[in-house]
């Protein structure tokens, strides 16, 4: 099953007839932002868009080996609407609603993919921290079966760490790596900036390909997701050549994956100096970029820049020859 929300997204099995429910045990969850106030305790965003079967008491926040120690709002709503009030035990929130389900009454209604956005504070470094999101929406007999909040009984997910940094001159590389397929529900984001003052980031990328519609690469030009977006890119559809026009020089690359199928990723150069020129000319086989190339042959093609200090990059955005 497919999800198309962008933050925190999760899709629930449809609510039938009878009141019984089906669960989707693959959500896709992202945290908006880790901050550290510099003063021991952290501050997580999270958004969270319950699916079709909505909810009808709440859910509940716990993380590994740190305790939740404040939070806000103090209570949300929903659209039906109806209010959700949050309380701390143990280092545990629970945003809950009396609701029994009679009559439709429930704290999300369903087919609403309704989102909740809140802000926990923790009190130490939630970098790598699992992260337990719990549903207590199935609690009487107007909601039977075990069906949560989250899907399945209990929704454990891995709390991501700060963007990571990458360096002029070397690679830039999905997680599978040369040699296999990026993971399921990946959001991860990268900063790439130069090292000397005037000059700027190019990626080249020579490798391009993620789950067409369900998969994205998101290029923007600055130090943050703040910045202005490039592109965004999917399928075989690849970024190419991609130079920084901001002041600072840097790009900020974004990935995200769904919950199923993963393909073999990508591969770019990290180049730092002048912008990188993107040339007009196409390179193809002899059959051209809609037929196969002819037995026998044997050519040697030979590419030089037209100026003397600039250089050729060839950008492979396809290639398929007899193996």
């Amino acid at each position: 099953m497919k999800k198309f929300l962008v933050v925190f997204a999760l899709t629930i099995g449809l609510l039938s007839a009878f009141q019984t429910y089906a669960c989707d045990s693959t959500p896709v969850i992202t945290f908006n932002n880790i901050s550290d106030p510099d003063n021991g305790y952290y501050a997580v965003e999270i958004s969270m868009c319950a699916g079709d079967a909505g909810s009808e008491s709440g859910f509940t926040t716990s993380f590994a080996g740190l305790n939740i120690i404040s939070f806000s709002p103090p209570s949300v709503t929903s659209t039906v609407p109806n209010t959700a009030t949050g309380s701390l035990t143990g280092g545990v929130l629970n945003y809950f609603y009396p609701g029994n389900g009679a009559g439709g009454d429930v704290f999300i209604a369903a087919n609403t993919n309704d989102c909740i956005n809140y802000t926990v504070v923790l009190d130490g470094d939630p970098t790598g921290v699992q992260t337990t999101f719990d549903g207590v929406n199935c609690d009487s007999a107007d909601c039977p079966g075990s069906c949560s909040f989250i899907g399945g009984d209990v929704q454990t997910v891995p709390v991501p760490g700060p963007p990571a940094v990458l360096e002029c001159g070397g690679g830039f590389e999905d997680s599978g790596g040369s040699g296999g397929n990026y993971q399921n529900n990946e959001n991860q984001t990268w900063t790439i900036c130069p090292d000397n003052p005037g000059d700027v980031v190019s990626l080249v990328f020579t490798t391009f390909d993620i789950e067409n519609f369900f998969d994205f690469l998101t290029i923007y030009d600055g130090p943050s997701i703040a910045s202005p977006q490039i592109g965004s890119y999917t399928g075989t559809n690849s970024p190419g050549t991609v130079s920084s026009t901001d002041p600072s020089g840097c790009l900020t690359v974004t990935f995200t994956s769904d919950g199923s199928v993963t393909d073999t990723g990508w591969f770019s150069n990290v180049i730092c100096g002048e912008p990188v020129p993107v040339c007009t000319n196409i390179f193809t086989d002899s059959g051209g970029p809609n037929g196969n190339y002819q037995n026998n042959e044997n050519i040697v093609n030979t590419i030089c820049p037209d100026n003397p200090t600039d250089i050729v990059i060839v950008d492979f955005v396809s290639f398929a020859v007899e193996n």
